[in-house]
């Protein structure tokens, strides 16, 4: 995810992409990289986990691994991969190793708010709500021409 897509993005982290299935499965461990971004006020911010999780294990097992290193629960919503994709909730019991390549992958858990496209949801409703307060700049009809 890149800085200009979710706070807390760098476009210059290591990216690994997907690699062959039959081989991942055989790793012991895959290293998972994760990042929490964002808190619950500000959507600013994030917290770094690197861990070992056996690759037979799922995302939402990786999930729980961050949150037991962190100490606390995570509020954030979605699963993202590196490169910004939310992983359908039907995946998030799949195995790591399906998304991992050379035993690595990185993992980062938004609020669905911080996703451009809920971005630009929430902008155009927000305009639609102050379309009857604002006032209308265009031309002014006159009296006159609005009897015809």
């Amino acid at each position: 995810l890149t800085k200009s897509v979710l706070p807390g993005g760098d476009s210059e982290r290591r990216r690994f992409g997907t690699g062959c299935a039959d081989k991942e499965k055989d790793c012991a461990f895959i290293h998972v990289f994760m990042r929490c971004i964002g808190d619950s006020a500000r959507l600013v911010g994030q917290d770094q986990v690197r861990c070992r999780v056996p690759s037979n294990k799922t995302l939402l097992d990786a999930r729980n691994k961050m949150e037991q290193v962190l100490g606390r629960a995570m509020e954030q919503d979605l699963i993202v991969d590196e490169d910004g994709y939310v992983f359908d909730p039907e995946l998030h019991c799949a195995p790591v190793s399906a998304f991992s390549n050379d035993c690595c992958l990185n993992l980062d858990f938004v609020y669905s708010s911080a996703m451009p496209s809920r971005q630009a949801a929430r902008a155009k409703s927000a305009v639609g709500k102050l379309g009857g307060l604002l006032p209308s700049f265009g031309p002014k009809e006159s009296k006159a021409e609005s009897k015809l």
